[in-house]
């Protein structure tokens, strides 16, 4: 019902691609809300016979299912995520404004709905989810404009008790006939909790697949110590926990001393909470992702078989990994259990425990007005949210959190804004060979933004002011570069030094590294005669 807003490309591999054009409510409000309203007549009536088209089969479809109160419930907490995460945003209503009059008259009919199944019967349970989408109406009542909306308080006191309460009925219905797979977790009281997303739901070789603690404890020691090719290389060259998992470089250093990648290393903390991974989108998986840099010419300049006959030449990289893998098919080591353990090893990499999160799970209340206005400033007239999507702020797409999107931003050579130069990396479109996809990455996530500097794809900003004023511009289209595909509007933010200072002091709300630094205790020991004994945690790599 409401499609993509600009062109997707359903399969990306050539010969298969396939262009999906935008469709839906928002195409049709762009048409409603256009200075050229007789020329989009056509089209406007094109996109509604379309609606009615697709509303025609949703409702056949409705005939045949088996539908549960379970599946009710599902309905209307991922409707409710929905309007927390992209509708306070403006994500579905950029032209007309009009998110606050969307969600009061969603939240109304969920009521009604309820009332209609329900009625009068002695459900207390969802009684309270009738009461909360009152008092979340009735809140959002007083405010007749976003810009004026309190975002901390309005998370606080409407949201999470709406979103806790709707889980809590859940729990006590019977998981029926069919459960569907979802990345949050089926007992999270609201997408803000500190556990409340499934890491292995974005595994493709399967959501059940978890390993005991040891195999983490193993990918460890695999992803700091220097193990590859003469020993000079690791997965926190790049990577270093006390950097954040970063490197703090403008772009990574390559694998022969002076060498400089060409792009940015980004944080991997969260990084299991991906659908895609690298800029520009070359894998979809954790074990995946471990062979691209390994085998890369630049990067590790090395191969598993190098390193299963490097590493099995130590007795106690044997017994490690067969006591890790015990009970599985990987005891011995193998590409796949060395690519299984670092993969484990990041997936507990995970840090959703920020203060912006304890404040809105009211577990502290030391928001600060500057912070507050910051968070408002990101949410309305910076316009992030609708990128940068709650509460991941990256590009994971609410309500299902099943695709991570790509930008265009038409970013800088450097941070000189005065006399702008166009990156001309072509991004994901140099991967896929497609046009719509050029100039295109991966949004990142800003949670640890404070520590993750310098920023963008290709490191060109040093600070969160320089990011900020390159957004306030309107980026490199707004800068007035030739940037034909750029996704992010070119219109200057118009962000006064008030409003650009609170949102830097809202960003920095959401760091959270705590736990995630640690170092092995010990390392496995190899013969004398290799003369590997020598290696370091740390230090220079």
């Amino acid at each position: 019902m409401n499609g993509p807003v600009v062109s997707e490309v359903e399969y990306e591999d050539e010969p298969k691609q396939m262009i999906v054009k935008p469709t839906g409510f928002q195409v049709i409000e762009g048409e409603l809300w256009s200075d050229e309203i007789p020329k989009s007549k056509t089209e406007l009536l094109k996109q509604i016979d379309h609606l009615l088209l697709v509303y025609s089969s949703i409702s056949r479809a409705f005939l045949t299912m088996n539908l549960e109160e379970r599946h009710f419930f599902q309905a209307i907490q991922s409707e409710v995520n929905r309007h927390f995460s992209l509708g306070i945003a403006q994500f579905d209503t950029p032209d007309s404004q009009n998110s606050l009059n969307e969600i009061k008259a969603s939240l109304a009919s969920i009521k009604m709905m309820i009332f209609l199944i329900y009625g009068n019967e002695n459900n207390a349970q969802v009684q309270t989810i009738a009461d909360q989408l009152d008092i979340t109406i009735q809140y959002l009542e007083g405010t007749t404009k976003l810009e004026k909306l309190n975002y901390v308080e309005c998370l606080k006191a409407c949201y999470l008790p709406l979103s806790t309460s709707i889980s809590s009925y859940l729990k006590t219905l019977p998981k029926g006939s069919f459960v569907q797979s979802s990345a949050l977790r089926n007992d999270q009281r609201s997408i803000f909790d500190k556990e409340g997303f499934n890491a292995f739901f974005y595994n493709p070789r399967g959501e059940d697949k978890n390993y005991k603690r040891e195999v983490a404890e193993l990918g460890k020691i695999l992803f700091l110590i220097r193990y590859f090719l003469r020993i000079i290389r690791a997965c926190a060259s790049c990577h270093r926990p006390e950097m954040a998992f970063t490197d703090q470089l403008k772009t990574s250093s390559g694998f022969h001393a002076g060498m400089f990648l060409s792009r940015n290393a980004p944080t991997i903390l969260n990084v299991a909470l991906q659908r895609n991974y690298f800029w520009d989108n070359r894998s979809t998986d954790l074990e995946d992702q471990v062979a691209h840099v390994l085998l890369n010419e630049k990067e590790m300049k090395s191969s598993y078989e190098e390193v299963v006959v490097k590493l099995s030449q130590s007795d106690e990289y044997r017994k490690l990994f067969h006591s890790a893998f015990e009970g599985s098919a990987d005891t011995v080591i193998s590409n796949i259990s060395i690519s299984n353990a670092i993969a484990e090893y990041e997936r507990k990499l995970t840090s959703l425990n920020s203060r912006f999160d304890k404040n809105v799970r009211g577990e502290l209340n030391d928001f600060t007005d500057e912070e507050k206005l910051g968070f408002q400033t990101f949410m309305v007239k910076g316009n992030c949210g609708s990128c940068h999507y709650l509460p991941m702020f990256s590009g994971l797409v609410p309500p299902n959190y099943t695709k991570s999107e790509f930008e265009n931003l038409g970013t800088t050579l450097t941070s000189d804004l005065k006399k702008p130069v166009l990156d001309p990396d072509e991004g994901r479109g140099g991967r896929y060979k497609t046009q719509i996809f050029m100039g295109g990455f991966k949004t990142p996530t800003l949670r640890n933004v404070e520590l993750t500097a310098p920023y963008m794809h290709n490191g060109a900003f040093n600070t969160l002011e320089e990011v900020v004023e390159f957004y306030n511009e309107g980026g490199g289209a707004g800068l007035g570069l030739n940037v034909p595909n750029q996704t992010l509007s070119s219109d200057k933010l118009n962000l006064t030094p008030e409003e650009k200072k609170s949102l830097i002091a809202f960003m920095k709300t959401l760091t959270d590294t705590i736990g995630s630094t640690s170092a092995p205790w010990n390392l496995p020991v190899f013969p004398e005669s290799l003369n590997l004994n020598g290696r370091i945690v740390g230090g220079e790599y």
